[in-house]
């Protein structure tokens, strides 16, 4: 699964600056694209044996929001969100790790 979240961040970053020249707003692409992304990410790091897809892809949206004035953003808007994902995810393990799930 962490494996689709960076394809779809790839294909947010190669999208973002072609879409730029075009009608379509940049900002609606990386908000459907990272958002779903971001989620698989974390999920990935906190239920998959495999830690490999989902760190690499929380690192490449590191990189992006570094890299794209865009994506600055889209963090600012997405950040509750994961916020509460995170947090989510954190319980889950808790309670899975404790086998009340």
């Amino acid at each position: 699964m962490g494996f689709i979240s960076v394809l779809l961040i790839v294909l947010a970053i190669l999208l973002a600056p072609l879409l730029a020249f075009s009608r379509t707003m940049p900002a609606v692409t990386l908000f459907l694209l990272f958002s779903p992304a971001t989620l698989i990410a974390v999920y990935s790091i906190f239920f998959e044996q495999s830690k490999l897809y989902g760190t690499l892809g929380v690192v490449l949206i590191a990189i992006a929001v570094v890299m794209q004035p865009l994506a600055w953003y889209w963090a600012k808007v997405f950040l509750p969100e994961a916020v509460v994902f995170v947090a989510f995810c954190l319980v889950v393990s808790v309670l899975k790790r404790y086998r009340i799930l």
